[in-house]
């Protein structure tokens, strides 16, 4: 790049050397003449740049002996020269003008092994800034779906287990109740698969009901809503009410469907405590998973179906068959 270089014009005087005033030319003139054919936006930018300097020539105060805002005449003079020379310039070579800044790129060599410096605009930066951003973003989001995926692997491969089978440990018979077997249909086997299940028709004095309990630690697809169940077999519920039970509350839902009325009441219990929720039983399995086993025991699904039109008396049967909290 050229560079322009005004020295001012010493004149011996009594007063030792005086810097002589600078002259500057019709600047708006001069680009009114060297206006091109054909490029007339060129023109206008030179001219615009004349004007400019013409208005800072008109306001620039001239110097007096008294001092005052004369006194920057003289600097502001070279300056507006060169800007004027600039002007030219551009008109003659047919140049537009655009805001530009120098950057040095400390990270990037040429093949020379110095540093590159090139023209950028700031919008361009400020969008390459944008799309690092997002790319750090999108590799951030990628590993984490890979740790997610990674352990969602670990969990279901080391998954655990049934720490403690309590399903078997319903008695078959005791006190004032027997009970008998109910086999599954195939339908029934091929849907719970590896998961535990029992299912018997019980009697307690005058009272029989059908219980099915469910453990899906080792097919936790097999343990599902209770109300989708009963509504897929043909059943209309036509009343939902929470119900008491030892060491907190199930859901007696009554039934209408097939010319006929039944009741039923289902919970589901870790051994400790008793809960109608859906959403919390998926917590808890989901948590035991996590932690490989060790927030708890597997919570089983336990349903009480009355086998007959009319109902048993729910409160007085659970007071009765208190084999039922072993689950």
């Amino acid at each position: 790049m050229a560079t322009f270089r005004i020295r001012p014009i010493r004149m011996a005087g009594a007063a030792g050397l005086v810097r002589a005033p600078f002259h500057l030319p019709p600047l708006r003139e001069a680009a009114e003449h060297r206006r091109i054919p054909g490029h007339a936006h060129v023109a206008d930018s030179a001219a615009a740049h004349a004007g400019r300097s013409d208005r800072i020539t008109a306001h620039t105060p001239a110097r007096r002996p008294g001092g005052g805002p004369g006194k920057l005449a003289p600097f502001l003079a070279p300056a507006v020269a060169l800007d004027a020379l600039r002007a030219d310039l551009d008109a003659r070579l047919r140049l537009d003008r655009q805001q530009t800044f120098l950057r040095a790129h400390p990270h990037g060599k040429n093949a020379a092994g110095r540093y590159d410096i090139g023209r950028f605009c700031p919008h361009a930066c400020k969008q390459k800034n944008k799309d690092n951003v997002n790319k750090r973003e999108n590799i951030m989001l990628w590993m984490a779906l890979v740790a997610a995926m990674i352990f969602g692997t670990a969990v279901e491969w080391h998954g655990p287990n049934v720490s403690r089978n309590q399903i078997a440990a319903l008695p078959s018979e005791g006190y004032a109740f027997s009970s008998r077997a109910i086999p599954l249909s195939p339908e029934e086997t091929e849907f719970y698969g590896q998961a535990r299940v029992m299912k018997r028709l019980y009697r307690c004095r005058s009272d029989a009901f059908i219980l099915i309990a469910l453990d899906g630690s080792a097919n936790r697809h097999a343990v599902h809503d209770p109300l989708y169940c009963l509504k897929g077999s043909g059943w209309e519920i036509t009343d939902r009410r929470a119900l008491a039970v030892d060491g907190g509350t199930a859901e007696r839902l009554t039934l209408s469907g097939h010319g006929e009325r039944r009741q039923a009441v289902f919970w589901f219990s870790d051994g400790f405590s008793r809960h109608p929720s859906v959403l919390r039983y998926w917590l808890q399995t989901t948590l035991r998973r996590m932690t490989f086993g060790r927030s708890g025991n597997e919570p089983v699904m336990v349903i009480l179906q009355s086998a007959g039109n009319e109902p048993p008396d729910w409160r007085m049967l659970l007071d009765r068959c208190l084999f039922l909290y072993e689950i």
